[in-house]
Parts: structure tokens; C-alpha cells; sequence
């Protein structure tokens, strides 16, 4: 084989093993969804929720927090309700070490703790607080 191709190849092998292992650091979003899906969540989707700060000339994007949204019916009924999970996040990093329920079917809740509910605790509050999911 000649040198110009074993060149590439290697130029290559490099580029592919970089991509696939991305340096090392794990994407928040993906330590979050990892952390949901270990707690007993399905399906999970994590989105970045980013706020854009400063004035006209020096606007700047932060991320303020990692979202979740769960489908959940926690009765035997038919009606389902959209739990917001959320964790808080800043310029991409984990910050805390909770996630919490933020909203039901788009309504800000609070008081419902930050200890990082698992599905049955979710279900469970959604019926404390008279939610028909």
C-alpha cells in the first residue's frame, strides 16, 4: 500500500474514532436522559430549553434548563395529562442534582419537591393534586 493511502487511512481512523467517542464529554442532554431512563422513564426525549440574554448587540444564548415531556395516564381512565419534567442547566452543564416537575398539560406547578420523582411518584401526585390523567 502505498504512503499517500496509508495516510488517509489514518487521517481517517482518527476522524472516526473523535466523532464516535466525542472527546470524552457526554452531552448533557444525553446525562439526563440517561438518568430518566435509569429512574424508570420510556421514551425519553430531553430538549434544551434556552433563553437569550444581553442587549441587541451582545445577545447571548444559555441554556436554563433540560426538558422532558411524559404522556402519563395515572388512573384506569382514558384522559392523559403532559408532565413537564425539567433539570436545571447552564451553558450546557448540568447544574443541581434534581429533576422536578415543572408543569402538567402546560400549567406551572410547584411545591411538588425537587428529589427527582420516578413514574410512580409522578402518578401518585398528579392524583394528591386532583390532576384526571
Amino acid at each position: 500500500m502505498d504512503s499517500g493511502r496509508v495516510a488517509f487511512l489514518t487521517v481517517a481512523a482518527v476522524a472516526l474514532t473523535l466523532t464516535a467517542g466525542g472527546c470524552g464529554r457526554q452531552d448533557p442532554a444525553d446525562a439526563y436522559r440517561d438518568k430518566l431512563t435509569k429512574a424508570g422513564f420510556t421514551s425519553v426525549t430531553v430538549h434544551a430549553d434556552e433563553e437569550t440574554t444581553g442587549s441587541r448587540k451582545k445577545r447571548k444564548k444559555r441554556i436554563v434548563a433540560y426538558d422532558f415531556d411524559w404522556v402519563v395516564n395515572s388512573d384506569g381512565d382514558p384522559a392523559t395529562c403532559t408532565v413537564e419534567l425539567e433539570h436545571p442547566g447552564d451553558s450546557g452543564k448540568l447544574r443541581g442534582r434534581h429533576w422536578h416537575i415543572d408543569e402538567v398539560n402546560g400549567q406551572e406547578v410547584t411545591g411538588w419537591g425537587t428529589n427527582s420523582p420516578d413514574p410512580d411518584t409522578v402518578r401518585r401526585l398528579l392524583q394528591e393534586h386532583h390532576f384526571d390523567c
